[in-house]
């Protein structure tokens, strides 16, 4: 029964999973609809009251539909009038506040809390001006539901109003929808509906679209990013609006990271709009105190009504409900449908998570790592309340949220017992699966026991383990360098071992033990290495598993966490993780580990290049990579015993070389960019490199060692820009000039072989990138770019394709998605972007290309 029951495909995979007939009424679509109409009518006989329902010959009247807009608030609803023939009475829908036709609009005291906190974004960090002065246009989503006071008053006191875009509503969705050039979650959309709005205002004499890459910095956690999208807003936008032909002069797209010392944060203001808007230096700085000042004070308001409202809410009747997620999501009533007001309407005050006194002290050493914002206030909230008998949690997040795919498991963990409503919000206008979910939650909750303690992480302690006498087995990311990488690892006393390559079976176990919104990297590693642990019936005390991490902002750092859990739950909470870090080139190696790995790494990607320069034209099909597999083999042999691998890979070399090749035109090359796992895991890629062989290409595949020199370069530069930034300079120019020489030593020593697929330098790649995105906005969508347009302007090798390869739902992906279609125009190249989730045929795509070429 039920409308979904009309899904043949659904039916005949119960049929195909349970090996029985299913039995399908052919009005189950409207069962639920004839249930509530026989309680209706028994309701009825029971009061003896007769029923109002005007009959069946509806059907034979003259009926007409009117819409018209509310302008009572900022919801703008389109109200729904129905003018039936031979009645007087116009029923209307449409009314997202919930007040009756012909009521001004609908007063809920349990939704005072989250009215107060519009007033407080909307009013907080105001200037007088007089009424002529200039507008600056600027978007209602995403940053601006949290930082509007503090730009507000920044450009108040420089003599402009700052006008936004109205909340969400249906012209709003179609504007972004009709420009949106990637798979970005709903809020993203709807913000590029609202920019459009904004340069779409006339009146106006910019429009303002900051990078806010990060909120203020606290000791406790390792940063406070804003989600990528929206530390990328402005990129998107103007992608977008090159591509649909809009003109978008009129963009000011100042970069803000409150983690910046004020007087880097002025100078970055002065660059970016000084010149723009006419004003120096001491202004800017001016205005920037007060606008700091104005954002501390809505801050400090909102903390001090949440204390109010904590203190009342011990005196009411039905428990309260926090609403957890980022205020793009939970204030905006046309993304979330106005179902937090909704939640009110049943009589429960709700609070928004701004109320919660956030004490980054209070996340625990096991959260130290989430280093997205909200994310963090919302694990803070759900501690905090864990508790507390009178408040539940209410999660507004989104389809295709990246860090919500971690952010979500972890609070399910920490919520424990105590019962939790997640609430998925998309671009659907239609409310009602969502309400009938509150319906139930509300119901759960006033019957529900709450636990007297929170959930810890337990985490066997990387600096106390002894690797040695573990085997630490290491996901198997590149068929080259992973292999040869372990064998570094044993030549220094580490049992190293490569995860064998993943299976469908493996992926399966990993699909089982994730929840299935984690990107296609954290799924595979964990379970090709679970996979292992059942094969060999691991006993405790005796394993290890090495995954790297950093500090974000993409969803690579949460990987060590979530494998945690998954490890303790299944029992394996004596395994521990090997965590080394890139954002500081992954200490906690020995450091003569770390440059030997180093120099294999490069010696890997010189390998691979002269496998691919080869395999296309080969005589006899198979024979490079076999001789490539028995070469690593003997390499790793030599490492591991510590031989002379100078000498031993140039032998390697040389043999790959001899293979018997064709002498024929030369083939179309294919340049393979985007995220490093799954662009050289060929499990996860589907063999994308064999696919465009086969199909009559030649690849160039992004070096392994690309984000290994990027992480070394963020280094230099972010000790550049600190205070102690000289002292700290010298170690890290030792470094970077360590790395530089031994690249350039073995691409010396290969010349004869590799001599035409040399790489361009890191500061070249990012040099280009940072045309389309910020050099401020870090990790690999700069390098992907970066390095996309190096492989076209590259005269001596003319690449006739690029494939860009990313997880399906990756956030840094999507973003370079979007840009790529404005690249591709430009330059004349295809680019085709495949998003791959561990199933399917992607790759057929390519066929299609090369087949053209």
């Amino acid at each position: 029964q039920g409308a979904t029951a009309r899904n043949s495909g659904l039916v005949a995979a119960f049929e195909n999973l349970l090996g029985v007939k299913m039995v399908v009424s052919p009005y189950a679509h409207v069962m639920g609809a004839w249930g509530a109409a026989l309680i209706a009518k028994d309701m009825m006989e029971d009061e003896g009251q007769k029923t109002h329902f005007r009959g069946l010959d509806l059907i034979n009247r003259k009926i007409e539909l009117k819409t018209e807009r509310c302008d009572l608030c900022t919801n703008n609803c389109e109200i729904t009038k129905v003018i039936i023939e031979g009645t007087d009475e116009v029923p209307s829908w449409g009314y997202m506040c919930g007040r009756e036709p012909g009521e001004k609009k609908k007063s809920i005291r349990e939704y005072r809390h989250f009215q107060s906190r519009e007033r407080l974004l909307l009013t907080t960090g105001k200037v007088d001006l007089p009424k002529d002065s200039p507008k600056i246009a600027v978007p209602k989503a995403l940053s601006m539901y949290s930082l509007l006071p503090m730009w507000r008053r920044f450009f108040g006191e420089l003599g402009y109003r700052l006008i936004t875009s109205p909340t969400t509503n249906q012209k709003i969705k179609t504007l972004g929808v009709e420009i949106t050039g990637g798979e970005f979650c709903f809020p993203v959309k709807a913000a590029l509906g609202h920019a459009r709005w904004a340069f779409e205002s006339t009146d106006v004499e910019y429009v303002l679209i900051p990078h806010a890459l990060s909120n203020k910095p606290n000791r406790y956690t390792s940063n406070s990013y804003f989600c990528p999208y929206v530390q990328a807003y402005p990129s998107i936008v103007k992608n977008a609006l090159e591509l649909h032909g809009i003109n978008y002069e009129k963009l000011i797209t100042p970069i803000v990271d409150l983690r910046w010392k004020k007087g880097r944060q002025v100078d970055e203001l002065l660059k970016s709009i000084g010149g723009r808007l006419n004003i120096g230096k001491s202004e800017i700085k001016n205005a920037w105190d007060a606008a700091c000042e104005s954002q501390e004070e809505f801050e400090t308001a909102c903390t001090r009504e949440g204390e109010k409202a904590l203190k009342e809410i011990e005196d009411e009747e039905k428990p309260a409900i926090v609403v957890l997620g980022r205020p793009y999501n939970t204030m905006d009533t046309g993304i979330n449908l106005d179902l937090v007001r909704k939640i009110a309407e049943k009589g429960h005050t709700v609070i928004p998570i701004d109320y919660i006194n956030f004490n980054p002290k209070e996340l625990g050493e096991e959260f130290e790592n989430v280093y997205w914002d909200y994310p963090q206030k919302i694990i803070h909230a759900i501690k905090q309340t864990q508790e507390n008998p009178m408040i539940y949690p209410v999660f507004f997040t989104n389809f295709n949220c990246g860090p919500d795919s971690f952010i979500e498991t972890y609070s399910e963990f920490l919520a424990d017992e105590k019962p939790m409503l997640f609430l998925g919000l998309d671009e659907h206008d239609a409310d009602a699966g969502y309400v009938t979910r509150i319906e139930a939650f509300l119901d759960v909750i006033n019957n529900a026991s709450v636990p007297t303690t929170s959930p810890k992480i337990e985490s066997p302690p990387m600096k106390k383990t002894n690797f040695k006498r573990r085997t630490i087995w290491i996901p198997n990311m590149h068929s080259i360098g992973t292999r040869l990488g372990a064998a570094a690892f044993r030549n220094f006393g580490y049992d190293a071992k490569v995860l064998p390559l993943e299976t469908d079976e493996s992926y399966e176990v990993g699909r089982q033990l994730t929840s299935g919104n984690e990107c296609l990297p954290t799924v595979v590693t964990i379970g090709a290495f679970v996979s292992k642990l059942r094969e060999i019936n691991a006993k405790p005390g005796e394993h290890a598993f090495l995954m790297g991490t950093t500090s974000g902002p993409c969803r690579f750092g949460q990987f060590v966490l979530k494998h945690r859990m998954i490890l303790n739950e299944l029992g394996y909470s004596d395994v521990p993780i090997m965590h080394p870090s890139a954002d500081n080139s992954y200490q906690g190696l020995p450091q003569t580990l770390r440059k030997h790995v180093w120099k294999l790494f490069i010696a890997s990607d010189i390998l691979m290049k002269l496998r691919c320069k080869t395999a296309p034209y080969e005589i006899n099909p198979g024979e490079t990579d076999k001789v490539l597999n028995e070469e690593v083999e003997r390499l790793s042999t030599v490492i591991e015993t510590g031989g002379d691998f100078d000498y031993e890979w140039i032998k390697s070399l040389k043999k790959i070389d001899d293979v018997p090749k064709v002498n024929g035109p030369k083939k179309p090359l294919v340049g393979i960019v985007g995220e490093i796992y799954v662009r050289c895991n060929s499990f996860t890629n589907d063999r994308v490199i064999e696919t465009v062989e086969s199909m009559g290409g030649e690849v160039w595949l992004a070096p392994l060692s690309e984000w290994f020199l990027y992480t070394s370069f963020l280094q230099k530069r972010r000790n550049n820009s600190s205070m102690f930034g000289a002292i700290k300079e010298i170690p890290a120019s030792i470094k970077n000039s360590y790395i530089s020489g031994v690249e350039h030593k073995l691409y010396e020593q290969a010349n004869k072989w590799v001599g035409d697929r040399i790489e361009p330098d890191i500061s070249e790649i990012i040099d280009s990138g940072k045309e389309y995105l910020p050099l401020n906005f870090e990790g690999e969508s700069i390098l992907t770019i970066g390095r996309t347009i190096k492989f076209i302007d590259d005269k001596e090798n003319k690449v006739s394709l690029i494939i860009n390869c990313a997880p399906f739902g990756c956030m840094p992906g999507t973003i370079t998605g979007s840009i790529f279609q404005e690249i591709q125009n430009r330059k004349g190249v295809p680019i085709v972007s495949i998003y791959y989730d561990g199933e399917g045929d992607l790759n057929d795509i390519i066929g299609v290309y090369l087949a053209q070429m």
